[in-house]
């Protein structure tokens, strides 16, 4: 015998894998064995959208398209949008997920295929406007959208007030509560007996 070969079977899975190597020595010769891998790149499937009243968690599904056998990255963004610093507080990933702000990215283990990311809001006292924001794995966008429980702000009192002409009148208003944004109210002014 001068030649012989020795075969090596490889297992075609399911599993997303970089490319992988051995080395064999015979006889003080070596040599290498390569398997390439035959899976498309995992990627972001899908992201869900989620909209709840202040103070209850968002909470954002990220779906892959399939299951890795080594950690991957993906690009991530999250833009505040009309959304105002004080009310959400920091974001949280499931299943191990982790995100670096230096790098804007997340890492998902091995054997991910779903994790979940969680927007804590904040229910304050004011009323405020229906706020929103945007996120985006991998290239793919969801939205968060925060609802108001604060009732409308309203009109409580306007006082009278009686003077001696020469002196001003003074009208105190008062609202029902505090507002994040400018609000409108309907005046009129009926001069009724006064002369202009």
């Amino acid at each position: 015998v001068t030649e012989f070969t020795i075969t090596t079977p490889t297992v075609d899975d399911a599993l997303k894998e970089d490319t992988e190597a051995y080395e064999i020595s015979v006889g003080g010769v070596d040599a290498t064995g390569t398997i390439l891998d035959n899976e498309a790149d995992i990627t972001v499937s899908s992201v869900t959208s989620d909209e709840q009243t202040e103070g209850t968690d968002l909470v954002h599904t990220v779906t892959l398209s399939g299951e890795a056998d080594s950690a991957k990255e993906y690009d991530f963004t999250f833009n505040t949008g009309t959304v105002e610093a004080e009310d959400i507080e920091a974001f949280e990933f499931s299943n191990g997920v982790t995100y670096d702000a230096s790098t804007g990215k997340i890492t998902v283990p091995a054997g991910v295929t779903e994790f979940t990311i969680t927007t804590p809001t904040v229910d304050d006292a004011l009323k405020e406007d229906t706020e929103a924001y945007e996120i985006s794995v991998g290239g793919v966008d969801a939205t968060g959208t925060i609802l108001d429980n604060e009732a409308d702000i309203t009109v409580s009192s306007v006082t009278s007030d009686e003077q001696t002409e020469g002196t001003d009148l003074v009208h105190t208003v008062t609202l029902s509560g505090e507002a994040d944004s400018a609000k409108e109210y309907d005046f009129t002014f009926n001069t009724g007996t006064v002369e202009a």
